[in-house]
């Protein structure tokens, strides 16, 4: 529920949840809805730390067709 209020959020008011992001317990799901708010370099900060592999993929994938490159970079270095 939460993650769909922060997609409603985001998409409607054009702003950042922070505050819905943080009362997320999930890294995953913390990961996924900065990446919904166009947040890829934080998403790269909360995957990184948790060190999930799968979620550093995920933020690098949406780096390359979001074209933030040094995010895809940051990405690559840390999966290197």
């Amino acid at each position: 529920v939460l993650g769909a209020a922060i997609n409603v959020y985001a998409n409607k008011h054009k702003e950042r949840p922070d505050r819905l992001i943080d009362m997320l317990t999930s890294t995953h799901r913390k990961v996924l809805a900065c990446v919904v708010c166009g947040r890829l370099k934080s998403a790269f900060q909360i995957a990184s730390r948790s060190g999930s592999v799968a979620d550093v993929q995920y933020v690098a994938h949406q780096a390359l067709h979001a074209n933030a490159l040094p995010v895809l970079d940051m990405c690559k270095q840390w999966l290197a």
